[in-house]
This record gives C-alpha cells, sequence and structure tokens, in this order.
C-alpha cells in the first residue's frame, strides 16, 4: 500500500512539472539536428565528422538530400565524406516528396540567414572528443544599419590519430560492467582515424523595403584517413587492442571554394520573385593509396598496377529562378501557382577512369528542373504539388528530357494528423557512377548505365496529445531499370562464396526494384519524462534480375529506434533547465561483399545486426549551455558496410553560448 501510494505521489510530482517543459535544443558540432530526425537513419560510417550519411530505412532510393544555406553546391552523394558532419545550423525541414536535380530521397532543406531585431548576435560552441579531438563553431551576425547584415560562420572540426590501424589503449570504466564488457578490451576513441575539417563562410544582406540582397562564400577545408574496403583479420576474439587490418589506411582530401548571391524582390502585386547563383571550385585528391593490381578486366588489358595517388577536379555553376506569390505559403487559402527552375552546369577533369576505356578529356554535363508549385491551404488541409521535366545533357552529348510529379497532402484536426505523399520520375545517374574508378574503396562504373524511373507512395497518419502519441505508416516504392550493385544476385543466392571484383563493386540497371515498408510507434510523456520507440518492417524488398526475383540482401529488413528523455526546468526566473536523453538504434542483419585485397576478389560477409546506445545530458542557464555525449555505449565489432569500422565509445563535452543584443 505504502509503494503504491508512493508512486501516486511521484506521477502527480511529475504532473506538477508538466506546464514547465522546454525545447531540447539539438546543437550541431558534428552531431547536427539533421542526425537526429524522426523517420531517418543515421549511417555513421565513421567516427568524428569523417563519413557519414542519412537514409530511410528499408529504402531502395539511398540517401536523403541535404540543402545548406552555404553549400557547396554539390550533391550529397558526390562529396566522397558524404555529410561529412556539416549541416545547417537550423533544424531543417524533411521534404519526402521534394523534386531536385539529382533525384534523391528527398531532401532536408535548410534556410538562409535573415535580419533580426537583436544586434549583434552570437553563438559559440566548442566541443571536446574525450581524449582526442576538438571542434570549434561560430555564428555570428550584426546589423550595421536599419538595411545591411553582416554575418558569419565558422566550423572547424578535428582528432589526431594514433598509430594507424590500431586502437587507444583503454581504460577500466566501472559503469560498463551493467553491459557485461569487460572495458579494457573496448576502444574509447574508435578506431584511429584522422580527421581535419575546417569551414568558413561569410556573408552579407542588403534589404530595401521588399528587395533583399544576400552575397555568400564558402572556403572548405575536408580530409581524413579513411579505410579501404577490406575487413580485418576474421577472428572474432580478438580483443580491440590488438585488432589489425589488411591494408593501411589512405588519406583524402576535399578543397572547394563557393560564391553565391541571391536576390529576393517584388513583381507587382501579388508575385515575387527570387534568384540564386552560385559558383564552386572543388578538388579531390586521394594520397598513400594501396596500388590496385588489375587481373580480370572485362577488356583483358595488360596486366598493371593504378597510382598510389588520384585526383579529381570539378567546377560547378548553378542556381535557381523562381517567380510566385508575394505571400508565404499557406497563408492564402489559394495562391497562385509558383514557376521553378533550378539548373547546374558541371565539368570534371582530372579523374580517375576505367582501365582499358579510353577516358574523355572533360566531363561536362548540364541538368535543369523546371517545375510549377502550388501549395493551397484550405483550414487544416494543406497540399504541395510539384510538376514539370528534367532535362540532362551528358558528356556523350546526349540529351534526354523526362517529367517529374510530386504532391504532399495533409489534414490536421483536434490532435490528429494524416498524410500522404508520393512522387514519379526519372533519374539520371551521376558522374561519379558513369565515369570515376575508384580504388581507394574499389568502385567500378558503368559507362552504359541509364537512368533509373522512380514511384513511391506513401501514408502517414498520427494522434497526439498531452501525454500520448501514437503513429503508424506505410511506403511503396517500385523502380524500374534501378541502379545497383551488379553483384547483388550472385550474393542473394548464395551459390558462390567470392565473386569477381568488377562484379562484386560494378554497377547496372536491373530489370526492376520494390520495396514495402510500414512503421509504427509512439511516445508518452509523464510530467518531465518522456518515452519513445519506433519500429520499421520491410516485408517486400525484391529485385527482378537475369534468373528471376530475388530478396535484397544487403538492405537490413527491420530496424528500432527510440529515446527516454528527461528535462526539468528548475529554476524559473532564472532559466536554469535540466535534460538527460538516452537514444538506441537496432539494425537488422544484412550480407555484403567485401574486397579480399590478396587475390582483388570479393568475399561473401555476414554482417549482423548491431545496436547503438547514446546518451547526452544538458544544463541551460538562460543563455549559457552545458553538454555532455556518450556515443556508443554498447559498442561492438559490427560493421555497418565492409571496411567501415564502428566508432568505438566516444566522450563529447562542450559548451553553447548564445549572445545578443
Amino acid at each position: 500500500m505504502k509503494n503504491a501510494l508512493a508512486a501516486l505521489l511521484l506521477v502527480f510530482a511529475s504532473l506538477a512539472f508538466a506546464d514547465e517543459r522546454f525545447d531540447l535544443r539539438s546543437e550541431s558540432l558534428a552531431d547536427d539536428a539533421a542526425k537526429n530526425m524522426d523517420g531517418l537513419v543515421s549511417w555513421r560510417v565513421e567516427g568524428l565528422g569523417a563519413r557519414e550519411e542519412l537514409r530511410r530505412p528499408g529504402s531502395l532510393f539511398g540517401t536523403v538530400g541535404l540543402s545548406r544555406p552555404f553549400g557547396a553546391g554539390f550533391d550529397v552523394r558526390q562529396n566522397p565524406h558524404v555529410l561529412g558532419g556539416l549541416a545547417p545550423q537550423v533544424r531543417p525541414e524533411d521534404r519526402p516528396a521534394f523534386l531536385d536535380l539529382y533525384g534523391n530521397n528527398g531532401q532536408l532543406v535548410g534556410e538562409l540567414p535573415v535580419l533580426e531585431p537583436d544586434s549583434p548576435s552570437t553563438t559559440l560552441r566548442w566541443g571536446r572528443y574525450g581524449f582526442s579531438g576538438n571542434s570549434l563553431e561560430l555564428d555570428f551576425s550584426r546589423m550595421l544599419t536599419d538595411s545591411v547584415t553582416l554575418g558569419l560562420n565558422v566550423l572547424s572540426i578535428s582528432s589526431d590519430s594514433a598509430l594507424a590501424w590500431e586502437y587507444q589503449a583503454a581504460t577500466h570504466q566501472l559503469f560498463l560492467s551493467a553491459f557485461g564488457r569487460d572495458s579494457s578490451q573496448i576502444p574509447f576513441t574508435g578506431r584511429a582515424l584522422k580527421v581535419s575539417t575546417w569551414e568558413f563562410a561569410p556573408w552579407a544582406q542588403v534589404r530595401h523595403g521588399r528587395f533583399r540582397l544576400t552575397l555568400h562564400a564558402l572556403f572548405s577545408d575536408n580530409s581524413s584517413d579513411e579505410a579501404p574496403a577490406v575487413l580485418p583479420k576474421p577472428d572474432k576474439n580478438l580483443p580491440y587492442t590488438v585488432l589489425s587490418w589488411k591494408r593501411k589506411t589512405f588519406e583524402v582530401s576535399r578543397q572547394s571554394t563557393t560564391f553565391g548571391a541571391r536576390a529576393d524582390f517584388p513583381l507587382g502585386t501579388p508575385f515575387a520573385g527570387s534568384v540564386s547563383v552560385r559558383r564552386t571550385t572543388r578538388t579531390v585528391d586521394e594520397d598513400d593509396l594501396v596500388p590496385y593490381v588489375w587481373v580480370n578486366d572485362p577488356v583483358a588489358v595488360e596486366l598493371k598496377k593504378t597510382e598510389d595517388e588520384t585526383r579529381r577536379a570539378d567546377e560547378l555553376l548553378g542556381g535557381t529562378v523562381r517567380i510566385g506569390d508575394a505571400d508565404p505559403a499557406h497563408t492564402e487559402p489559394l495562391p497562385w501557382p509558383a514557376l521553378r527552375l533550378d539548373w547546374e552546369f558541371r565539368d570534371m577533369d582530372e579523374y580517375q577512369a576505367l582501365p582499358g576505356r579510353a577516358s574523355l578529356p572533360v566531363l561536362s554535363e548540364d541538368r535543369e528542373l523546371g517545375a510549377v508549385e502550388w501549395t493551397p491551404a484550405l483550414g487544416p488541409f494543406k497540399m504541395t504539388a510539384q510538376w514539370g521535366w528534367s532535362r540532362i545533357s551528358d558528356p556523350e552529348d546526349e540529351r534526354r528530357w523526362s517529367p517529374a510529379s510530386s504532391a504532399d497532402l495533409s489534414w490536421s484536426s483536434h490532435g490528429f494528423t494524416l498524410r500522404a505523399l508520393g512522387f514519379w520520375r526519372d533519374v539520371e545517374p551521376t558522374l561519379e557512377q558513369r565515369y570515376v574508378f575508384s580504388t581507394g574503396r574499389v568502385f567500378f562504373p558503368n559507362r552504359d548505365l541509364g537512368a533509373e524511373n522512380r514511384r513511391a507512395l506513401q501514408a502517414d497518419a498520427a494522434w497526439e496529445s498531452r501525454h500520448l502519441t501514437l503513429e503508424t505508416g506505410i511506403r511503396h516504392e517500385r523502380a524500374t531499370d534501378w541502379i545497383g550493385s551488379s553483384g547483388l544476385e550472385a550474393l542473394a543466392t548464395g551459390a558462390d562464396t567470392t565473386l569477381s571484383d568488377t562484379l562484386a563493386f560494378g554497377i547496372r540497371n536491373w530489370e526492376s526494384a520494390e520495396a514495402l515498408r510500414w512503421h509504427v510507434g509512439g511516445a508518452v510523456r509523464l510530467g518531465n519524462w518522456e518515452f519513445a520507440l519506433r519500429r520499421h518492417l520491410v516485408p517486400t524488398l525484391e529485385i527482378e534480375g537475369d534468373r528471376g526475383v530475388f530478396a535484397h540482401p544487403s538492405l537490413p529488413r527491420r530496424h528500432w529506434s527510440g529515446h527516454l528523455l528527461w528535462q526539468r526546468r528548475v529554476l524559473r526566473n532564472k532559466a536554469l533547465d535540466l535534460s538527460m536523453k538516452w537514444n538506441w538504434q537496432w539494425i537488422g542483419p544484412r550480407t555484403e561483399w567485401a574486397q579480399d585485397p590478396d587475390a582483388n576478389r570479393a568475399v561473401r560477409t555476414e554482417l549482423g545486426s548491431w545496436l547503438a546506445l547514446d546518451f547526452e545530458a544538458r544544463m541551460r542557464i538562460r543563455d549559457f549551455q552545458l553538454y555532455y555525449r556518450v556515443r556508443n555505449m554498447n559498442d561492438d565489432k559490427y560493421f555497418v558496410e565492409p571496411g567501415y569500422t564502428p566508432t568505438g565509445i566516444s566522450f563529447q563535452y562542450g559548451i553553447c553560448w548564445a549572445l545578443k543584443g
């Protein structure tokens, strides 16, 4: 009876603080808001800002795009570091049906800076990665006059590696005993990965009436030591401290410079226009490569070795023109449709071509997407519809046009939300997929690769109250001429344990591919506590191959995610906020090809399921915030992809200080 009474009092005490909840902000420093959004999987394949991407669970369509206010312009898949730990400082909006130039699986859209009444405004974030790493982030803006604002964004991430391919000596930690682990065998900074990244982005904004001009630049340098696509020596009993690899790391260095401008201007009631232009130059260097011995070239050139260093140079000129309703979307029931034109010209030279085939001196490509956008809002009903045409002119001087359309509909009332969306479009392969041969992580391009036709339909339902949230949804995807690895069918049938690397790590068009995914989840809030759980299941994941239909072996069919959150405002007058959050993510097993560097062949490899546990604590006093993170507390010898190792247990702590006025 006493226990029941105590529990009841605890419930009422928790409810007493229910109105004192505050937003738990997810500041950046290589772990920004984009990587914590519901419904996306943060695919951490290297630690501390090196290589990372966002995916939708069980999706055939791959990486989610990322639009940054001062972005370098290149599609996220063209970046050797993918996200690279760098993303918008604002929480981006997820648009699953958004049409862009490269046909990404939706897009996360950031925001351009705007004039603020408080001046100056400074946000400083500093972080330390346990034993070997630092990060610094600065956001500054100042209003010089009523119409002129200057701004600056600076980001730096660095981590010094120990000896290549060796783990730092671990120190015993008592808290790990709860997981049944011997902490003397666990690395606390992950594999010795060296990262050196910085970005410098100044901008200026001028406003006169309804006219606004923003000038911006981005100077970026991103380098790291990377792993070739090989596995360590196969001995699961080896402790981390003696884990050894078959090949040494190699270095990837990316340097880019971007200059851009955006103008927003009125065109007479009720229309307004915007024009943005950007120009980016980029070089990507790979050094200290292990020369690849060419032994099974399909066109039978002489036996040869590739170089131990490669270089790729890009120039990109692109922009957007948009004419539409002068008022923001959804403020009028039936706004005027908007016209949008995205365009991009890209030249690449000094790239590594596939041996045995004549390379083009310059890879020149231009892409355009013209679309009509309409965003009506009738009471609780909202819709965003896009329809238009995409065009590409490829390096072979072939020009192709294809239609593209999408729709995103939602209805909200009394806590209920219903949403339906879909898109249909052709997706052209990138220059990297068709022409660029890679030996760091072996990849064979396919010059004959054709466009992929994608179709997706999705429906979601959610109900939210003060203490409870319930949600469910289903998504169906189908693609004809689907672009995927050429070794998938041999991998799925399991007939061979080894395969020629030209097949295993090549790329081709498959007849078709289909996926059906559903998810269910919810959250319970009790006072200062919140518990959330979400499950994704993919009952259908099939590809039509040369010998019939087979199951896709390399995508996990099951995925769990969730969190436990406690947050409380302790002192209302002094704005003292405390929070603690536990996150977890579980990924099901799958099968991949891994490179055998001794024979230049691929080996069938089972990648087991894995569980990643993260912890975060924050304390905010007015505009000053302290935070502490522990990443991957349940670290084990899992491999997200062959050759990419777990990040180890990573401790991060730092401050976030926002100064205004």
